[in-house]
C-alpha cells in the first residue's frame, strides 16, 4: 500500500508538525519534499534538518560518572578500590568524579535512530550519505541499548527543549519500524493503516491547527465534562469524566469537535443504505448536553463530528438541528493541496 495514494506526503509533513506543536519550527526546515517520495525518506529528511540545527546550537551534554586511576587526585578518592589495588606500590589512587559528556540519552536516541534508518533499503542514497556525515558528530555517543530503553529514561527541560522535534521524529520512526526478511534490515509500516495511532495524530493535528490559525475562539483540548449525577447512596467517584477532543469557545458560542480517523466513515444499514455510526452521534450529543448543563451563561452550542476523509469516499458535509443546537458531520480530504485543507478547516468553524 503506497502512502501517497492516501495522503500527499507534504500534507503528512504538515499534519505531523501541527500534531507535535512544532509547526513554526518545522516550517523553517526547508525540506526538499520532492526528494521525499515516501514516509522513511520524509522522516529521514526531517530528522537530518532538525539535527543539523542542533549541531549548530551545540549537542546537549549530561554529567557522566567517571573513574580514573592516576597519581593526582580529582574528585573523590575511592579508598576501597585504591586499597584493593595496592595504591602504596603503584602510587596511584582511584578517584570518582562527574564530567560533562555528549553521551546523553537524547543523543543516544538520535544516533540509534540514524543507525536504524541506514538499515532501510528504500532510503535514498544521498540521505544515507548525509546520515553518515552527521554521525561523525556522535562518535562519543554509546548506543548499546535499544530505543525503547532510551525513551523510558529521557526528559526534556527548558535547557534542552530544542530537541523536542527530532525526538518526536525518532519516536515516529521507531513506531513504524518492522524487521525485514533480510537480517539486520528494516521496513516501515504504513502509518495510515494504524487507526489507533492516526486517530491520536489527527486529533492533535486539528486541535493545534485551530490554536495556531485562528483567534476568534479560545481552544481547549481534552476538556473534562461532568455527567451531572447526584448521589442517592451511590459512590460518585465511580462515575467517569467525559473528555472532549477539542472545544472552541468565545462569549457567544461553544464548538465541540470530536475527531475520528477510520478507513470507513459510514456503516451499512440493514436496508443496504449507508448511515452515520450511532455511537459517534451518541458521543457528540452527550458532550453537548453536559456542556449545556455546565455553562454559567447561555451560549450557542455547536457539535461537530470531524472525520479524516477515506480515499475513494465522498466528503461529508451535513448539518442538522438537535434540541435547538447545531450538529454537523464533516470530513476533511487530506489528499488535496494544503491550502485547500487549511481553507476547509477554517470554513468548518465559520
Amino acid at each position: 500500500m503506497i502512502i501517497q495514494d492516501h495522503i500527499k506526503i507534504q500534507n503528512l509533513y504538515y499534519v505531523f508538525l501541527y500534531a507535535w506543536e512544532k509547526f513554526n519550527e518545522g516550517r523553517s526546515l526547508k525540506l526538499e519534499i520532492d526528494e521525499s517520495p515516501d514516509l522513511p525518506n520524509l522522516m529521514a529528511n526531517m530528522l537530518l534538518k532538525s539535527v543539523k540545527r542542533i549541531i549548530k546550537k551545540g549537542l546537549h551534554k549530561d554529567y557522566k560518572p567517571k573513574l580514573i586511576n592516576e597519581q593526582f587526585i580529582k574528585g573523590k578518592i575511592d579508598f576501597k578500590k585504591s586499597i584493593q589495588n595496592n595504591f602504596q606500590i603503584s602510587n596511584k589512587l582511584y578517584c570518582r568524579f562527574s564530567e560533562l559528556s555528549v553521551d546523553s540519552i537524547l543523543n543516544k536516541i538520535i544516533k540509534r535512530s540514524f543507525l536504524n534508518l541506514l538499515k532501510n533499503q528504500k532510503l535514498k542514497k544521498h540521505l544515507k550519505e548525509e546520515i553518515n556525515s552527521i554521525l561523525k558528530f556522535f562518535n562519543d555517543v554509546n548506543t548499546q541499548d535499544n530505543l525503547s530503553s532510551y525513551f523510558s529514561k529521557f526528559q526534556l527541560s527548558q535547557n534542552n527543549n530544542y530537541y523536542r522535534l527530532p525526538i518526536e521524529i525518532c519516536k515516529m520512526l521507531d513506531n513504524l519500524k518492522m524487521p525485514n526478511q533480510k537480517q539486520g534490515n528494516y521496513i516501515f509500516k504504513d502509518i495510515l493503516d494504524d487507526e489507533v495511532r492516526m486517530s491520536d495524530i489527527f486529533e492533535r493535528f486539528v486541535g493545534n491547527f485551530y490554536k495556531y490559525e485562528q483567534s476568534e475562539f479560545k481552544v481547549k483540548t481534552s476538556e473534562q465534562l461532568d455527567w451531572q449525577f447526584k448521589s442517592l447512596g451511590g459512590d460518585l467517584k465511580l462515575v467517569p469524566k467525559q473528555k472532549t477532543d477539542i472545544t472552541l469557545s468565545n462569549k457567544d458560542e461553544v464548538i465541540i469537535i470530536d475527531t475520528k480517523y477510520y478507513k470507513k466513515t459510514l456503516v451499512d444499514s440493514f436496508y443496504g443504505q449507508d448511515k452515520f455510526k450511532s455511537e459517534h452521534l451518541r458521543q457528540i450529543t452527550s458532550y453537548m448536553m453536559n456542556m449545556q448543563d455546565e455553562l454559567v451563561v447561555n451560549k450557542k452550542i455547536h457539535g461537530i463530528l470531524l472525520y479524516a476523509n477515506p480515499i475513494g469516499e465522498e466528503s461529508l458535509n451535513e448539518d442538522f438541528i438537535w434540541r435547538d443546537c447545531k450538529v454537523s458531520i464533516k470530513s476533511i480530504n487530506l489528499d488535496q493541496n494544503w491550502q485547500s485543507i487549511h481553507n476547509d478547516l477554517m470554513q468548518i468553524i465559520n
